[in-house]
């Protein structure tokens, strides 16, 4: 296992410059059929969030990760968010009566959803935080965003014309705000118990806020959804998914396996001390010496 996610590291900096390439034909793609671009990069955090939600699904009784477990139910919804945010993108014509405002407003639900849902998980705590109670306010949470919006209560984002709304801007930056926090929690818990941080991937989950952060920023620049900065937004959002999906598979795999061998081992020192120790006189047992005196005779052979 150890020699598999070596091998991942090793070889990192290439899968990244393929990115970097791939991302310079796309770009070319995006000045000729941006949707096209952006439904790619969509589809594949679509992806991306669903998997990471069927890993903490399927590894849920056999992991100890409770972290991993809410990230999974969070982006669930997330994905969903995604999910008709891209069906409701310009030029879909999927939904004919839709202007770019209703795709622009789910992109910030989905974005409001994803950094409060992880702030609150690092603030409150896993303790605090039961899974069907935060299963039930992200639901709730969903549901609302999607009424407010398909009933016009929710505020206008993109005005067609002259661009962006003040709204829209001010929730950029509370959302980049919910994540800086997130990141300040992350770095206190990694200098209080490095053991932690690392069994839960923590670290993931901070580069991943990162590149949702520099994403953020980009989207509080553009005047037109088919523009550089909406590119660049989207490019942040895919090397933000890949980094979560990346750490969060790659170790949820490999962790319940580490699980079980530790267990064993734990199991196995217990065995023996229980064959070396007696329990009246709490000295050494017979079988102790014997495996002294077998251990000898093999080294002199």
């Amino acid at each position: 296992m150890k020699n598999n996610v070596n091998f991942l590291k090793q070889y990192e900096y290439i899968i990244y410059l393929s990115f970097i390439a791939i991302f310079l034909i796309l770009y070319d793609v995006s000045l000729y059929n941006y949707l096209l671009y952006h439904t790619t990069i969509e589809l594949f955090t679509i992806f991306a969030g669903l998997s990471i939600s069927l890993v903490a699904l399927v590894t849920m009784n056999i992991g100890k990760n409770k972290i991993f477990i809410l990230i999974g139910i969070l982006y669930l919804y997330v994905s969903i968010i995604d999910y008709v945010h891209t069906l409701a993108y310009k030029g879909m014509n999927i939904f004919p009566t839709l202007t770019a405002n209703e795709p622009t407003q789910l992109w910030i639900l989905g974005r409001l959803l994803q950094a409060l849902g992880t702030f609150f998980i690092f603030y409150l705590g896993v303790d605090k935080l039961k899974n069907r109670l935060f299963f039930l306010g992200v639901t709730i949470a969903t549901l609302v965003g999607f009424i407010a919006i398909v009933y016009g209560f929710f505020p206008d984002c993109f005005v067609e014309g002259k661009g962006l709304t003040k709204f829209k801007i001010a929730m950029e930056y509370v959302i980049v705000l919910f994540s800086v926090l997130t990141i300040l929690k992350i770095n206190k818990h990694e200098k209080e118990d490095r053991e932690h941080i690392k069994a839960c991937f923590c670290k993931d989950i901070k580069f991943s806020l990162y590149f949702l952060i520099f994403g953020e920023l980009s989207f509080t620049l553009y005047t037109d959804v088919y523009g550089f900065f909406n590119f660049l937004g989207h490019v942040f959002k895919f090397f933000s998914y890949y980094v979560l999906l990346r750490g969060i598979t790659v170790r949820s795999l490999i962790d319940p396996v580490n699980t079980i061998l530790a267990d064993l081992s734990s199991k196995n020192e217990e065995l023996q001390r229980i064959a070396y120790y007696d329990k009246l006189t709490k000295l050494y047992s017979r079988s102790f010496f014997e495996e002294i005196k077998d251990k000898h005779l093999n080294m002199l052979d």
